[in-house]
Order: structure tokens, then sequence, then C-alpha cells
């Protein structure tokens, strides 16, 4: 305990960091090699030790510290195990039924837990005849929403649905589109910590650094 809260393996641990994002920049699926689980491991305990260390220091909380590093501990949780409950799905949507069949990446079926139906479709076109836009008008259980190839349609938490393709020889008379349904539950946890890394990024500018008088 006293080496993982020592500076020494805050360096390391920062080293590790660096290491570990040329590695992810470089190397294919470097993030499922034993070594980089291992170390991730380690720069969490380092971060949640010195979390837990540094929550309270005399009478007075540290917020900006707490928010830091608490922020940068639940980014990283959320971002690499969370991985693992990330799914994308495809689905071909038409206009004349409803359907509940999606497709992992690897072309096994699995059924959602909701309908839909294409209910309109619509192209526009650049000068040169190349599509500049275009939009799917859906039909989710009972409701309807639009669904463009820059806008997906958010349905849930950590759900979204992307307009990916559609019969290009028809245009807007196409009878069907394909859809992408990206599912990262984890994904609004990262977002909270790294809101809370720019809040104590904040307080830290607003306030300036302060030591410990003793």
């Amino acid at each position: 305990m006293r080496f993982m809260l020592s500076t020494k393996a805050t360096v390391i641990a920062i080293a590790i960091v660096v290491l570990g994002a040329l590695g992810v920049a470089f190397i294919p699926d470097f993030t499922t090699h034993p070594l980089f689980i291992v170390a991730l491991l380690f720069v969490q305990s380092v971060i949640l030790l010195v979390t837990i260390r540094g929550w309270r220091r005399g009478k007075k909380i540290r917020w900006r510290f707490v928010l830091n590093h608490a922020g940068l501990w639940l980014a990283l949780f959320a971002g690499f195990w969370g991985a693992a409950d990330s799914q994308t799905l495809r689905v071909p949507v038409s206009r004349d039924k409803e359907t509940r069949e999606a497709y992992y990446q690897n072309g096994v079926v699995t059924y959602l837990d909701y309908t839909i139906r294409l209910n309109d479709f619509c192209v526009e076109y650049f000068s040169n005849g190349a599509p500049s836009h275009y939009e799917a008008n859906l039909i989710i259980d009972s409701d309807i929403v639009a669904v463009t190839v820059n806008n997906p349609y958010s349905r849930s938490l950590g759900e979204d649905i992307y307009l990916v393709g559609y019969d290009v020889t028809k245009g807007s008379d196409s009878q069907y589109c394909i859809l992408q349904i990206v599912r990262e539950p984890w994904e609004k946890c990262v977002y909270i910590g790294i809101l809370m890394m720019l809040s104590g990024a904040l307080m830290l500018f607003i306030n300036g650094p302060k030591t410990d008088k003793r």
C-alpha cells in the first residue's frame, strides 16, 4: 500500500498511460492484450487509492482534487471495461412490414424489444447528381421519428439509431433503408467522468493552487 501511494507508483502510472496511448494508436488489438489489462488495473488502482487518501485532508474536503481524480477513474473504468457491453447491430427496414430482426457484425440474428417500419424516405441531391442529404421517417412501435445521415435518433440512454444505407437506384422511392443501432450503456458514464475532471480543473483555475499550511 505504501508503494501504491508513493510518488514512484504515480510516475509509473503516468508512463503506463503514455505508452498505452501509443500502443492503442499503433498496435492492432492492443487493448485485448493481457499486459494492457494488467497495466490498466495498476493505473486505476493507483488513482483509486490516491483519491481515497485525498478525500479528506484536515477538516475540509478537497473537492478539486477529488473531482479530478475520481472523474479520471470513472472515465477510464467506463471507457475500457464498459466496452465489453457495447453492441453494434444492423437492421434492414422496409415500408411494407415492421420488423424486430437485427444482425450482429458476424451475421448472427438477434431480436429487438421494439418494432421498426419505414414510413417515408427522402433524398436530396447536389447539382452533379450526388446525394447531399437523405432522411428516413420511421415508425418505432407507435412513435414517428426522423433519422438523417448525420443525425442519429437517441432512443434511450446509451442507444442511438443511425441511418447508413438505402436503395440508391430508387432514391426517394426506396422501399427499404439500412439502420445501425449502437448500444453503449457506459457512454454517459464516460461523459460524467470528463465533466467531473473539467469541473475540478475549473475550480483549480478559479481558486488557484493551494497548499496546506501546518
